[in-house]
């Protein structure tokens, strides 16, 4: 007897995300299918495709060999779903993780096209750092991340979607002048910093550290839209994207500073992997580049 498609699947999600339960959740099925699925593949082949003895399951060295077949069965397998059809009918969870600014402009619009393009795809969103995200996608616990290029391995598939521009910004009760503020001066205002881990912060600490200034961080914090709220309040300067604070600043609420380090645009992508989920996730992140804006919108009441 042949194995089946949904015992190969089983298999090699299994290996890959080294659980049964966590391919069961892909698969959108149980774990018990998923054990029965992978012993009856197992009794068809006649060998032991997992070291059972441990906590945690592991291929054998057996199973690596049908690992590296079922993920070439599998490629074929899709590329044949395809043919005479370019959007794939699929069913169950699609897993994608964007950063925050993506969650407070387009991410609803981008939900709301997955589910529209894709009959019975459930699309399921992460917010987090580029940073994450991308662990998130090597370690295949999401099939799409959406965030700053330099932040996402250059060995992903990456489909680029938009340039956004940063600005320095704070309170107009905190810097009421209109000229440009020199780099030594910025040393003297109360920073409102990005955290450690957060390459952009640590770009610019290098930079003016390089220039003898060190910044005066007073709180550091991962959500810009609490860096937003704690700017508006007048607790320090900090910088944001333009396009998802415009409101704010064209209310006055922020005020865009202007200084002699300028941050440098950053360039969002959506990044997959090359992969046996690569046709779905591809054809995801192809729409992202259309409905990719950083403006604002407000909902019609």
């Amino acid at each position: 007897m042949m194995p089946s498609i949904k015992q190969v699947e089983a298999f090699y999600w299994s290996g890959q995300l080294g659980s049964f339960v966590a391919a069961a959740d892909r698969l959108n099925t149980t774990q018990s299918n998923i054990s029965k699925r992978i012993q009856e593949l197992e009794s068809t082949l006649g060998v032991e495709l997992f070291d059972r003895s441990k906590r945690a399951i592991k291929v054998t060295a057996k199973g690596v060999e049908v690992m590296a077949i079922s993920d070439q069965l599998l490629r074929v397998h899709m590329t044949l779903r395809q043919v005479g059809n370019s959007e794939l009918a699929l069913a169950g969870p699609f897993r994608f993780g964007v950063t925050e600014a993506v969650a407070l402009t387009w991410l609803a619009r981008f939900s709301l096209d997955i589910q529209l393009a894709f009959a019975g795809l459930v699309p399921i969103s992460t917010v987090d750092t580029s940073v994450n995200l991308n662990t998130l996608l090597l370690e295949r616990k999401i099939d799409l991340a959406i965030g700053t290029e330099r932040n996402l391995d250059k060995d992903l598939v990456r489909t680029r979607l938009a340039d956004a521009e940063r600005v320095w910004v704070a309170s107009p009760n905190l810097i009421k002048h209109e000229r440009i503020l020199a780099a030594a001066e910025m040393g003297d205002l109360p920073m409102l910093g990005h955290g450690d881990n957060s390459a952009q912060h640590n770009m610019v600490t290098q930079h003016l550290r390089e220039r003898g200034i060190n910044l005066r961080v007073v709180t550091s914090c991962t959500s810009m839209s609490a860096l937003a709220r704690m700017a508006i309040d007048g607790i320090g300067i900090t910088y944001l994207h333009k396009d998802v604070f415009a409101a704010d600043i064209e209310a006055g609420r922020l005020k865009v500073i202007k200084t002699e380090f300028e941050i440098p645009p950053v360039t969002y992508v959506a990044a997959h992997r090359d992969d046996v989920i690569s046709p779905v996730a591809a054809l995801v992140a192809a729409r992202a580049v259309a409905l990719c804006d950083f403006r604002r919108h407000v909902t019609p009441s």
